[in-house]
């Protein structure tokens, strides 16, 4: 029966060995040691004996330490006595420790001494022990792993050893060194935005991310239990809270009821907390150049994660007006007069000062979000209305002289332009720079698409705009320099022609005929002066 009861004490022993699922482990476990002992400091040491190919690793800790009835009670009751053959069930302190042995180490040794008892204890691979009585102090506890390792191996153990230490430990409440670096972090985040909580024996931290898969960290005093991909897409976050456990294998935390309750008020910090967080920057965001970058991302995370509505409560950039409210930006949709705009162009200058125009490209998440927490499509500002930009051609030989002649070549038709002059047809997104050579407009004015009205030669009291894109204007500059009459004649009956104005009844050929000869007398009177 005792033969049975040790083989099945045995297989216990390595089934729980076997399913840590990270042999480092052990070092998380020992640290966990140490600060239950109530150590200000832990202290990771490596050393490498070349001679004997054997390396140890050390874990110190200046805590209460052990007493042989603390030792023989807790610390081996997985293991045999050499003295009693004693043994009993697996215990918690036990679990922990036994992780020592993933790392498959020659012996482990246990310096340690409390109320005035100093013990080491030599833990073998067939998981006997020895009990020493020492004869020199002891303070604390110090963990020894001796392990049978070539140079080489030692130095990439070591490399993993201070990876897992630093990821294990990042956020310890008291100093973990590892070979005189300590690997501590700020318990923090940093993102697009951040938000964070703390209460009694709980805290936690989110930041929204640019990336879509975030990750959520999991700790117990400070020290790592569980690392899984974040349930909120954009959202990195940790929590630690001294009532998550792990699982027997420290691979999971224990999802019981404090675990869920834990989420939940994880749930409430990301999807209250943390979005009205954003919302309350996007103030701040105004101030700065790329606030609108920042706040574009935003708008993002919201649209593709959570329930739009939460965006009512942002501040939206309009031009000329800074950041508006959810309420004025509704007031606008509903009297027609909210517009998205592509950028800050000539065109919001000119627009009533009823119209909000946000500052978000159509094609944005931006605009998406606002559309579909609206319910409404919103027009965009430069698919609605038109103004080609004036341009200064005075210094361009033969464009003032064109100008002045298509001028009179007009008054002989009976209009009177109240000014002519150039103007930019094809800016961004006009959707009007194939509307011909000329048009007559208000130049202070926007118009609306539809009503940008193409040339007519009996306009009047209306401004010229020329077109110096149009091929045919272009050429008409250079012939002004010799010839600005016919030049000027040329754009004005092409113009007609572009736009019927002969089957308008605006150029027959008697009209025609008689412009011909006018503008061939205005060239005949400048060649004799």
């Amino acid at each position: 029966l005792a033969r049975k009861l040790g083989m099945l004490r045995e297989d216990a022993i390595e089934d729980v060995i076997r399913q840590f699922s990270d042999p480092m482990a052990f070092l998380r476990e020992l640290v966990q040691n140490a600060l239950d002992a109530g150590s200000q400091e832990v202290d990771i040491r490596l050393e490498y004996d070349a001679e004997h190919h054997s390396g140890v690793v050390s874990v110190i800790d200046w805590g209460e330490g052990m007493t042989r009835e603390l030792i023989e009670t807790r610390l081996v009751r997985l293991f045999n006595s050499t003295k009693d053959d004693d043994f009993t069930k697996i215990g918690k302190f036990g679990i922990g420790f036994v992780s020592v042995f993933a790392v498959q180490p020659q012996v482990v040794s246990v310096d340690t001494g409390r109320d005035g008892e100093y013990w080491r204890v030599l833990l073998h691979p067939d998981r006997s022990y020895e009990l020493i009585e020492l004869d020199h102090p002891v303070e604390g506890t110090t963990v020894g792993v001796h392990l049978d390792i070539s140079e080489e191996d030692f130095a990439e153990f070591a490399k993993k050893a201070r990876a897992c230490t630093k990821q294990w430990c990042r956020f310890a409440p008291v100093p973990v060194m590892f070979e005189g670096e300590d690997v501590r972090d700020e318990f923090d985040l940093t993102g697009i935005v951040v938000a964070r909580f703390e209460e009694e024996g709980t805290r936690a931290v989110a930041a929204l991310q640019d990336k879509a898969a975030g990750t959520g960290d999991f700790f117990n005093g400070g020290l790592a239990l569980q690392s899984i991909p974040s349930q909120w897409p954009h959202v990195d976050y940790l929590i630690d809270s001294r009532y998550l456990e792990h699982t027997l294998t420290r691979d999971q935390v224990l999802q019981n009821k404090k675990f869920h309750a834990a989420i939940e008020r994880l749930r409430e910090l990301v999807e209250e907390e943390l979005l009205e967080q954003a919302a309350s920057a996007l103030a701040s965001w105004g101030d700065r150049p790329d606030y609108a970058w920042d706040w574009e991302r935003v708008c993002a995370i919201a649209l593709r994660a959570y329930d739009a509505s939460v965006l009512k409560r942002t501040r939206w950039p309009a031009i000329g007006r800074g950041l508006q409210s959810w309420g004025d930006v509704k007031s606008a949709r509903d009297r027609n007069r909210l517009m998205f705009t592509r950028g800050r162009s000539h065109l919001a200058a000119l627009m009533p000062d009823d119209y909000m125009l946000l500052d978000v490209r159509p094609d944005s998440q931006a605009a998406a979000l606002l559309k579909q927490t609206i319910r409404r499509d919103v027009p965009v500002l430069e698919d609605v209305w038109v103004h080609p930009p004036e341009v200064d051609l005075r210094g361009t030989p033969g464009a003032t002289a064109l100008a002045t002649e298509v001028e009179a070549a007009m008054r002989e038709l009976g209009s009177r332009p109240t000014w002519i002059g150039y103007a930019q047809f094809d800016y961004p997104f006009s959707g009007v720079e194939s509307r011909g050579l000329l048009c007559t407009a208000d130049r202070a004015k926007a118009y609306h698409r539809a009503e940008f009205r193409p040339f007519r030669l009996r306009d009047t009291h209306e401004d010229v705009l020329l077109n110096p894109a149009h091929s045919l204007v272009a050429d008409a500059i250079e012939v002004a320099l010799t010839e600005p009459e016919w030049a000027g004649y040329t754009v004005v009956k092409c113009a007609a022609l572009a736009v019927e104005a002969v089957e308008l009844g605006e150029l027959d050929g008697e009209t025609d005929a008689a412009l011909a000869l006018a503008m061939l007398q205005r060239r005949a009177s400048r060649l004799a002066r």
